[in-house]
C-alpha cells in the first residue's frame, strides 16, 4: 500500500533516486542505439515503453490494466510503425533501443509509486539530478566534455532543458500522480508527431506522407488507453 503522508523535504525516498539512474540510463540507452541504427527504427523500439511499463504497473503496483488498456497500446503501437516505416532488428543498435524503452517504463512506474507521497519540486530536483549525476562515467569513459563548443550548441542545450525536460518530464511526472505509468507511456507515442512539427518550422522539413496517415491510429490508441474519469485511473 503506498503512504497517505505527502513529503515535502528536498531529499527523498532511496526510490527517487532510482527513478533518476533509470532515466540516466534510459537517455544513454536511446542516445547511443542512434549511432548505429536509423533514427526511425530507434524511435519505433524505443516507443514500446507502454507495453513495458503495464507489465511493470500490473506487477508492482498492481495497477489495472484492462482489455481495452492493451487493445490502445496496440494501435498506437502501429501508428508509430506505420510512421516510422517499422522494420526492426537484432543488433546491439536496436537492443539498446529497447533497453532503453524498458528503462522509461521503469522510471515512470517508480515516480508513479513516489508521486502518490512527495510534492512534484523535490521529486524533480531528485530525479533530474540524479539522472545528471548517472549520465556523468559516460563523458569519463568517452573523453566528452561536457560543455558546449560552440555558441549555438549552449542554444540548443538550452532548449533540450527548457522544453523536453523542464516541461515535456516535469507533466509526464506531474501526470502519474494521477493517471498509471502506462497511460501516460502511452501518450507519448505522439512525440513524433510534436517532433514534425519542430522540424518543419526550424528546418523546413516537410514529414512523409506516412507520417500523417499514422496519426489517426496514434490519436485512437491514445483515447482508447486515457481513462474516461478521473476516478477511473485510482
Amino acid at each position: 500500500m503506498l503512504a497517505s503522508g505527502r513529503k515535502t523535504t528536498l531529499f527523498l525516498s532511496r526510490l527517487a533516486p532510482l527513478a533518476g539512474v533509470l532515466l540516466g540510463l534510459h537517455f544513454w540507452t536511446w542516445i547511443a542505439s542512434l549511432d548505429t541504427i536509423p533514427v526511425a527504427r530507434s524511435v519505433l523500439l524505443v516507443s514500446t515503453k507502454p507495453v513495458w511499463a503495464a507489465i511493470l504497473g500490473r506487477i508492482l503496483l498492481k495497477d489495472s490494466v484492462t482489455a481495452r488498456n492493451w487493445c490502445g497500446i496496440a494501435i498506437a503501437l502501429c501508428g508509430v510503425a506505420v510512421a516510422t516505416g517499422g522494420g526492426v532488428g537484432m543488433t546491439g543498435g536496436d537492443l539498446l533501443a529497447l533497453a532503453g524503452a524498458v528503462l522509461a517504463a521503469g522510471y515512470m512506474v517508480v515516480g508513479r509509486r513516489e508521486r502518490q507521497r512527495h510534492d512534484l519540486a523535490p521529486y524533480l530536483f531528485n530525479v533530474y539530478g540524479w539522472a545528471a549525476l548517472t549520465l556523468l562515467p559516460a563523458l569519463v569513459f568517452t573523453s566528452t566534455s561536457p560543455w558546449p563548443s560552440h555558441e549555438v550548441d549552449w542554444l540548443v542545450f538550452a532548449f533540450l532543458a527548457a522544453v523536453p525536460t523542464g516541461i515535456g518530464h516535469s507533466l509526464y511526472n506531474y501526470s502519474l500522480k494521477h493517471l498509471p505509468a502506462h497511460v501516460v507511456a502511452t501518450t507519448i507515442t505522439l512525440e513524433p508527431w510534436g517532433a514534425s512539427v519542430f522540424a518543419f518550422f526550424l528546418f523546413g522539413e516537410t514529414p512523409e506522407p506516412s507520417t500523417w496517415w499514422a496519426a489517426p491510429l496514434v490519436l485512437l490508441g491514445v483515447w482508447l488507453v486515457v481513462p474516461r474519469t478521473a476516478s477511473s485511473s485510482q
